[in-house]
C-alpha cells in the first residue's frame, strides 16, 4: 500500500506538471471526468450559498462581506460522501500539483483537476461542462486567464432567480413594533419574512357587589323590625370590575388575518407555530408563494369573540318588591401584541 501511494503521487505530479505554462494548449489528463461528485440537498450547500452571494454582491457593486473558507465544499455532507484516509491523501496530492475547478450545480458539486498553466477558456472547452436547463454557467470569482496549480477556481450553474432567492441566507434586518393594532409593509418576492408576535391575552375580572334594591312590598312593623326583616332592600350581584386577568392564549381564542397583495390568509393557511417563549411565529417565504415582484403585507387588527354574560341578583330581603334582577355584563377578552419582524433578503 505504501508503494502504491508513492506511485500514485508521482503519477499525479507528472500528469499536471508535464503541461506547464509554456505549453500552448495542454490537455486535461483525466479523460474529462470529474474527480469527485458530491450530491447535496437543494439550497443546503454552504459553498453554493456563498458563491451565489458573491455573484450577487459583485453584480450590485457592493463590498464583499462573504469569504470562501477552506472546507466549505464539504460542510453538511452525509458521512458517506466524506473522503476516507487514502482518498484524502490522493485528493490533497492532486490539489498541490494541479489547478482545481469546482463546479456548483443546484443539487451537487463536481470537482475537476486540470494541468497547471492551462488557459481558462481551454479548460472550460475541454471539460465540456454544461449549465443546467434554464441556467447560465459563469465564473463566480475573479479568475485569471491562466489557471495554476495550488489554486481553486469556481464555476456556477445558476439562474437569476437562484441568485436572488439565495440572498435570504445572508441579509437580515429586524424591525420592532409595540402595542400593534394594524400594520402595512412593502417587500419583494425574493424575501423571507418571520413575524414574531408576543401576545398578551386578558380576561375581564368580576366581583360580587352590593346594590340598593327597590322599595319593600309591605310596611315594616315592630315585630318585623325586631325580627330583622326591615333592613334596606339591598341585594348582591356579580359585575365586571375593570380589572384584568392574564391568560395563556390558544389559537382559537382570537382571529388573526394577514393580507398579501389584497388576498386574505388566516392562521390555518399560514406556516405558523407557538415558540418555546409562548409567542406566535409566522413564516412567510415569499419566494414560494407565487406573488408579483412587489408584495404588500397587511396585518389586520386582532379580533376576539364578543362575550356577554348575564348575572342574577341574590340575597334579597323577603319584604323587597323586586327579587329577579338580571344584568348583562360585557366580558369580551382584551388582546395586546408586540411584533418583531425579521426580514431576510435584500430589496433587489
Amino acid at each position: 500500500m505504501k508503494h502504491f501511494l508513492i506511485l500514485l503521487c508521482l503519477l499525479s505530479a507528472v500528469a499536471c506538471n508535464n503541461s506547464n505554462v509554456t505549453t500552448k494548449n495542454p490537455k486535461i489528463p483525466f479523460q474529462n471526468n470529474s474527480y469527485l461528485h458530491l450530491p447535496h440537498s437543494k439550497d443546503q450547500s454552504v459553498l453554493r450559498r456563498k458563491l451565489l452571494n458573491v455573484s450577487l454582491t459583485k453584480t450590485l457593486n457592493q463590498k464583499m462581506e462573504v469569504e470562501i473558507d477552506s472546507g466549505d465544499e464539504f460542510k453538511f455532507l452525509n458521512e458517506e460522501h466524506l473522503l476516507g484516509g487514502n482518498e484524502k491523501v490522493d485528493y490533497e496530492n492532486y490539489k498541490s500539483t494541479c489547478a482545481e475547478i469546482i463546479v456548483s450545480f443546484n443539487d451537487h458539486l463536481e470537482f475537476f483537476f486540470v494541468p497547471t498553466g492551462i488557459k481558462r477558456e481551454d479548460a472550460l472547452s475541454q471539460l465540456g461542462v454544461q449549465p443546467e436547463s434554464g441556467e447560465t454557467l459563469f465564473w463566480a470569482m475573479e479568475t485569471p486567464s491562466v489557471l495554476t496549480k495550488g489554486h481553486i477556481y469556481y464555476l456556477v450553474s445558476a439562474s437569476t432567480s437562484d441568485i436572488k432567492n439565495n440572498d435570504v441566507n445572508f441579509y437580515q434586518q429586524k424591525l420592532a413594533y409595540k402595542e400593534l393594532n394594524s400594520q402595512s409593509f412593502q417587500f419583494k418576492n425574493n424575501q423571507k419574512i418571520t413575524l414574531d408576535f408576543k401576545i398578551n391575552y386578558y380576561l375581564k375580572q368580576t366581583a360580587v357587589v352590593t346594590r340598593a334594591g327597590a322599595a319593600r312590598t309591605t310596611r315594616c312593623t315592630r315585630d318585623m323590625s325586631e325580627a330583622g326583616l326591615c333592613g334596606g332592600c339591598d341585594y348582591k350581584i356579580e359585575v365586571a370590575t375593570g380589572g384584568k386577568i392574564q391568560k395563556q392564549w390558544q389559537k382559537q381564542d382570537f382571529r388573526m388575518t394577514l393580507k398579501l397583495n389584497g388576498v386574505e390568509y388566516s392562521l390555518d393557511n399560514l406556516d405558523s407555530m407557538i415558540t418555546s417563549e409562548g409567542n406566535l411565529e409566522i413564516t412567510l417565504d415569499l419566494r414560494q408563494m407565487n406573488l408579483s415582484e412587489d408584495v404588500t403585507l397587511e396585518i389586520l387588527p386582532f379580533s376576539v369573540q364578543k362575550v356577554t354574560r348575564s348575572f342574577s341578583g341574590f340575597d334579597f330581603a323577603p319584604t323587597c318588591r323586586v327579587t329577579n334582577v338580571v344584568e348583562a355584563q360585557d366580558l369580551t377578552p382584551e388582546i395586546h401584541a408586540d411584533l418583531s419582524v425579521e426580514v431576510m433578503g435584500r430589496v433587489l
